[in-house]
């Protein structure tokens, strides 16, 4: 793994942060809302034994691969990750690994993608060691991707009644981003429709966003609208 993985929506530098090779060009201000809030939190809850779940290039194990002791990755399609030890899974099933298995699953920008989201949440439960954690990031305010299969967006209080009926406790649900995100994603959505330049504005607008936030006006806006205009949210949970 460490011989063939190369980045792919992130990359580490001194901070973490989206990969504009490799990510859509109006992505970027959510990409950097996911890499801010991952960069935060994944220290924190990951250790040991890693299932990184719906994994895609496994964006995320240049940053935590010296967190854990072991890692494991599936993924619906690994055809066009042949270089990667990757487990080819539907995560609609059962998943092939026995009980408390794993200290730490990690299942980022997957669950809207899921049918069933109550049997894959009762499935890592059943694999995830006690006192151990599942990080979860999905996407709320956002547009429609990988048709046909997005099928949910989750606010807090479904995360909450789905975390419950699996068994798990809540160790934190936070929001990403904020009205101002939104419209800056909307924005530059719109703007890359322009011939030549759409995709240099676009990216320009929302890098323009990002220094703006560092002022506190910005900030106070954007932190203070994340509760009723989230455009994601991260979980953690475990199982105790």
């Amino acid at each position: 793994m460490k011989k063939n993985w190369e980045p792919s929506i992130y990359i580490k530098k001194n901070e973490l942060l989206p990969n504009e090779k490799h990510i859509y060009p109006t992505t970027y201000v959510v990409n950097y809302q996911n890499a801010k809030i991952l960069e935060k939190y994944l220290p924190l809850y990951i250790k040991g034994k890693l299932a990184d779940l719906g994994c895609g290039k496994a964006p995320l194990y240049g940053f935590y691969k010296d967190y854990v002791n072991e890692w494991i990755a599936l993924d619906w399609n690994n055809e066009s990750y042949k270089n990667l030890k990757i487990i080819k899974q539907d995560l609609k099933k059962r998943l092939p690994f026995g009980k408390n298995s794993f200290d730490t699953v990690l299942l980022t920008e997957v669950l809207e993608h899921i049918q069933n989201p109550d049997m894959l949440l009762k499935e890592i439960y059943r694999i995830l060691k006690k006192k151990g954690h599942v990080i979860v990031t999905v996407p709320f305010l956002y547009f429609i991707h990988e048709e046909p299969y997005d099928y949910f967006r989750y606010t807090k209080y479904a995360f909450k009644r789905l975390a419950q009926q699996a068994g798990f406790s809540i160790v934190l649900i936070e929001e990403k981003g904020g009205i101002l995100e939104i419209i800056v994603d909307l924005f530059a959505a719109l703007i890359h429709k322009v011939p030549i330049f759409g995709t240099l504005l676009s990216l320009l607008i929302q890098k323009i966003h990002i220094l703006l936030l560092k002022a506190p006006l910005f900030k106070n806006i954007s932190n203070g609208s994340k509760e009723r205009f989230p455009s994601g949210y991260l979980l953690v949970l475990t199982k105790q």
